[in-house]
């Protein structure tokens, strides 16, 4: 299988998928010092990814999954991100996985239909988020978040 995994970071999901299998993984993100950490992390675990610097929406690539835990839309930047990138996902791929704040679940199902996709698959979690922005205030914060499994109709 083909796995792109958008707003990678420091790639965990890509070397994930990469261990379990996966025939080609790409590995998709803006921020230039996070794929620097993925493609050394890649390398130490022997994993072969395709690392893109990029923004989603110029990933063209078809792919069996997407995998993406989107910028939450929480911060003036990322605004819309989580839109885009369930967009992009669904273009890419007819199966995305895609981890939101379990409180913006109406949010999303109502996107996944003005997609014309549907929603397979939905666990809760509670998501780790170590200190590691400017505009994070605490060492940890865990947050419910939602995996959603998504489908093209």
């Amino acid at each position: 299988r083909v796995v792109a995994d958008f707003g990678c970071g420091t790639g965990i999901f890509s070397i994930g998928s990469a261990l379990l299998g996966a025939k080609k993984v790409f590995g998709i993100d803006v921020d230039e010092k996070a794929l620097e950490i993925a493609e050394k992390q890649a390398m130490e675990h022997g994993a072969e990814i395709e690392f893109i610097c990029s923004i989603i929406e110029d990933f063209f690539e078809k792919c069996d999954t997407v995998i993406t835990n989107p910028p939450f839309g929480a911060q003036l930047a990322s605004r819309d991100a989580d839109k885009a990138f369930l967009k992009k996902g669904l273009e890419c791929a007819p199966i995305v996985y895609f981890l939101h704040l379990t409180k913006t679940g109406d949010f999303i199902k109502n996107l996944v239909k003005s997609l014309n996709a549907t929603i397979t698959y939905s666990k809760e979690y509670l998501f780790p988020i170590p200190h590691q922005f400017d505009f994070h205030k605490k060492e940890m914060v865990r947050y419910p978040v939602t995996l959603f499994r998504i489908e093209r109709i």
